[in-house]
């Protein structure tokens, strides 16, 4: 593949992002597959596999005799007005040893019900985990496990969408949406961020993070030379992979009295 058509490819990928920034149904409801665990009280944990509004999870814990033991919970489904809860049955299982050849299916006489889970979250990072096995109650605090590191720093091609209401300023109420690349320096070992849009409304964003199991939240000030605006930012559901980067921003503007929703992303070439 030559320069110019990367280039048109990775372009064509960057407008594609940002018209997905356009729908509100992506920022509207969070994400919670990630590893997570009480940091109190070490050994034990739950993994949370999400897809759309179904979650599946499973616990490593220990039974009445300290015995390895291991549930899940399966196909629960996000419920409550903020979205932020999942419950369901949830079952042990029985199967072939882990070195037979093959491996046989688990079948429906395989599983056994022992109880009900229950997960509320309080925001992307925190959340109370319920569950009950054989009629015995757990409530455990949970937050998500951080087991390494991410670096942001890199160039994205992107955009920034960005939602106001009720501004003083009618330049800031409305939509607006500003296709541009990112210039992006990042300290793992401090968590100090600059995002420097190149193009549209020259906006840089300065501060600092912290990581939460995959994600990076964040704070700082921002300024956005194109126009004329400086303020406060903080950042939620930050999610970066390999080649691309996306993240919720809240934007306070300091000559007015309204705060702005945003949505960033971008692609690595």
């Amino acid at each position: 593949m030559n320069l110019g058509t990367r280039m048109k490819s990775w372009w064509l990928a960057a407008l594609l992002l940002a018209s997905c920034l356009l729908n509100p149904g992506l920022a509207s409801a969070n994400n919670y597959q990630d590893m997570w665990w009480n940091p109190n009280e070490s050994g034990w944990g739950i993994n949370i596999a999400q897809q759309g509004d179904v979650m599946f999870a499973t616990w490593f814990i220990y039974g009445q005799s300290n015995q390895p033991t291991w549930i899940f919970l399966s196909s629960a489904t996000r419920s409550g007005a903020s979205g932020n809860t999942f419950a369901g049955d949830i079952f042990q299982a029985s199967g072939s040893a882990f070195s037979a050849v093959p491996f046989v299916p688990l079948q429906a006489s395989n599983l056994t019900n022992v109880g009900r889970a229950s997960l509320i979250f309080a925001d992307s990072r925190t959340g109370t985990l319920t569950y009950s096995i054989n009629g015995i109650e757990v409530v455990k605090q949970i937050t998500r496990l951080n087991v390494g590191a991410f670096n942001l720093t890199g160039s994205y091609f992107g955009g920034l969408k960005r939602e106001g209401g009720g501004c003083v300023s009618a330049a800031l109420n409305g939509s607006v949406l500003n296709q541009a690349i990112y210039s992006v320096t990042h300290s793992v070992a401090t968590g100090a961020l600059t995002i420097t849009e190149i193009g549209g409304t020259s906006c840089t964003f300065s501060g600092t993070t912290t990581t939460f199991g995959s994600l990076v939240e964040g704070a700082g000030r921002f300024t956005c030379a194109g126009e004329n605006i400086i303020g406060a930012w903080t950042m939620r559901e930050g999610r970066p992979s390999p080649n691309a980067f996306t993240a919720l921003l809240t934007l306070r503007p300091d000559s007015d009295s309204c705060t702005l929703t945003a949505t960033i992303g971008g692609l690595k070439p």
